[in-house]
């Protein structure tokens, strides 16, 4: 039943990305490139850290269809605009706590450096939530609720994991779908206005 539901959680991710790819390359969303270019980053660390983490493969589906997915919209959203222009201080942050976020995978261990990871993962978001406050971004409400459901499923399958596997019970595991819940909402709500 844990594949299951973390199987769920992929594919509604997967499923949100293939969405969301189609209505930027169509221009029916007008995001942050740079934002975009940083969550790709920051999700592809978080891809490793959370591999490690978890040790479970459907369990880490989310995050490694999630890193993917964020360095491809990156991708897409360059190509569709190549005069990108310099990165604000807010995604200069990010990246550096992005690399902070390293530094405490090294030093300590991955699950720290992926609770580090989601600091910078709230953070590149608020260049979205701005964007969106002042109508200079125009964000998709569905994919959204998509990917916070995706992370609710993934929270859901954790648990499960850890009442057939107490010995890979590991909070730091639930930093990943709670911060997914919660920044995708906060989105997903502010596109509904």
């Amino acid at each position: 039943m844990t594949n299951f539901i973390a199987g769920i959680s992929g594919m509604l991710t997967l499923i949100a990305y293939i969405i969301y790819g189609n209505k930027i390359l169509s221009g029916n969303i007008k995001s942050s490139v740079a934002t975009w270019l940083v969550i790709g980053f920051i999700s592809i660390l978080n891809t490793l850290t959370y591999l490690k983490t978890a040790k479970h493969f459907w369990i880490s589906s989310r995050a490694v269809i999630g890193g993917f997915g964020s360095a491809i919209i990156g991708t897409i959203m360059i190509i569709k605009n190549p005069h990108l222009g310099a990165l604000s201080n807010l995604e200069i942050a990010v990246l550096i706590v992005g690399v902070l976020a390293v530094a405490v995978w090294i030093k300590k261990d991955a699950g720290h450096g992926n609770l580090v990871v989601m600091v910078a993962v709230y953070i590149a978001t608020i260049p979205l939530l701005v964007g969106q406050y002042y109508g200079t971004v125009q964000e998709n409400p569905t994919v959204w609720f998509l990917w916070a459901a995706s992370a609710a499923f993934q929270m859901w399958s954790i648990f499960r994991m850890w009442k057939e596997q107490p010995e890979n019970k590991n909070g730091l595991q639930l930093a990943y779908p709670i911060a997914g819940v919660g920044m995708h909402l906060m989105v997903g709500t502010m596109a509904l206005f």
